[in-house]
C-alpha cells in the first residue's frame, strides 16, 4: 500500500511541475564567444583590459564599436565590461558596461516606481508592473544584453528570451527595449518606498 501511495504521490508531482521546468541554456543557439574584463586603462582609440577568468591582458581599438552604437555604457578604468572581440584582430565588435547595468532601475515619471534590478548573479528582478512580464535572467551572449521572462499575468510559466537593445546607459541612465516596450529609467539609490 505504502508502495502505490507513494508512486501516485511521484506522478502527480511529476505531471504538476512538468509545464514549469526551464532549461536556460535552451536560449543558447550558438558558442558565446563574450569576454568578461576589467578596464585598465582607456585612450582615444584603445582599451587595456585584463579577462577575468585567466587574467589575460587585451589591447583593443574600440572606435568601430562606437561608431557602430554597440558601445553600451561608460569606460571607466575598474569597471567589468563584457566584451566582442574579432577574431584575428584586435577590434573590438562589441561592449556592454556590466558595472553601469548592474543595480535597481526605476521608470522615468512612474508614479508607483515600477523598475527593474539586475544582480552581479545574473539574477533580474521585476520591481512592481514592468512591461507586463516578471523578470528571471539576465546575461550578455555574443554581445547581446538578453533578459529572460515569464508573463506576469499567469498565462505561460514557459521562460521566454527576449534580446534587449540599449540606446543610452550610464552610471545613472538607461534606455533599453524590453518585450516590446522601450523603457526610461534612472538609477535607484536608497530605498524604494511608494
Amino acid at each position: 500500500m505504502k508502495k502505490i501511495v507513494f508512486c501516485f504521490v511521484t506522478l502527480l508531482t511529476f505531471f504538476s511541475c512538468k509545464n514549469h521546468n526551464v532549461d536556460i541554456t535552451a536560449f543558447e543557439e550558438e558558442p558565446d564567444s563574450t569576454l568578461y574584463t576589467v578596464i585598465n586603462e582607456c585612450s582615444d582609440s584603445l582599451l587595456q583590459l585584463s579577462c577575468l577568468g585567466d587574467g589575460k591582458n587585451i589591447t583593443c581599438d574600440y572606435r568601430q564599436a562606437l561608431k557602430a552604437e554597440k558601445l553600451v555604457g561608460t569606460l571607466t578604468i575598474g569597471d567589468t565590461l563584457a566584451v566582442m572581440i574579432e577574431d584575428s584582430t584586435d577590434i573590438m565588435r562589441s561592449a556592454v558596461n556590466i558595472s553601469n547595468l548592474v543595480g535597481k532601475w526605476v521608470i522615468d515619471d512612474d508614479p508607483n516606481r515600477n523598475g527593474l534590478e539586475m544582480t552581479n548573479d545574473n539574477v533580474a528582478v521585476t520591481i512592481g508592473r514592468t512591461a507586463d512580464v516578471a523578470l528571471k535572467t539576465w546575461k550578455v551572449h555574443n554581445g547581446e544584453l538578453i533578459i529572460s521572462y515569464v508573463l506576469s499575468d499567469g498565462s505561460d510559466y514557459n521562460y521566454h528570451a527576449d534580446t534587449s537593445s540599449v540606446s543610452l546607459m550610464n552610471k545613472d541612465v538607461c534606455h533599453l527595449s524590453l518585450h516590446g516596450t522601450q523603457l526610461k529609467l534612472s538609477r535607484q539609490k536608497g530605498l524604494i518606498v511608494k
